[in-house]
């Protein structure tokens, strides 16, 4: 609709917006309005994978591992994505279960991912890189957003990787790694 002319702009997710701008030469992001919201990997209350997690997050973004994948999805300067880090091939037999929403492009979608994924985005690549850390395997199931919290109850999955916002409520329900990312919102026009 933007690009037709039926807007004049679009207000979501700065992630979201940046993505667009980038694949889309005449798009812009012009206003960001920062706001308290923040995404966290969401895991079952009392999970122990919560601190193993936090300490492979910790890693990744001391070890230059985080920035990379970030600027791949988020480039500055107008530069276009490029390929980002890929994890190292591990060994061990364990793996850890991702379930995400896709399509929700960058964060996540259908692509050559990591490790021979067939998903990718901010997301999914930051679990693979965390994973590796930890010496394990990622895999990934798309699931519908709606109930998605309810998969780690149930024991479909191990991790809700979809740009969750931590807040309150989910709190209550769940236990967050992170927050890995600043949920800020912004304008994106045509030009």
């Amino acid at each position: 609709a933007l690009l037709s002319g039926q807007i004049d702009a679009i207000l979501q997710d700065l992630p979201v917006n940046a993505g667009l701008a980038t694949e889309n030469p005449g798009f812009t992001v012009v206003e960001t309005y920062k706001t308290d919201e923040q995404y966290g990997f969401a895991v079952a209350k009392g999970s122990s994978l919560k601190d193993e997690l936090n300490g492979a997050l910790e890693t990744v973004r001391s070890n230059g591992i985080y920035d990379a994948i970030y600027d791949k999805y988020f480039p500055t300067g107008g530069a276009k994505s490029g390929p980002g880090p890929e994890a190292s091939d591990v060994d061990g037999t364990e793996s850890i279960t991702v379930c995400s929403d896709i399509p929700y492009p960058p964060m996540e979608m259908e692509g050559d991912g990591p490790r021979g994924l067939s998903y990718t985005g901010f997301d999914i690549d930051l679990m693979d890189a965390l994973a590796a850390e930890l010496g394990k395997n990622l895999e990934v199931r798309a699931v519908p957003w709606d109930g998605i919290l309810g998969n780690l109850a149930s024991g479909s999955c191990d991790v809700v990787a979809s740009s969750v916002t931590i807040t309150e409520e989910r709190e209550a329900e769940v236990d967050f790694v992170g927050p890995y990312f600043d949920a800020d919102q912004s304008l994106l026009v045509k030009g």
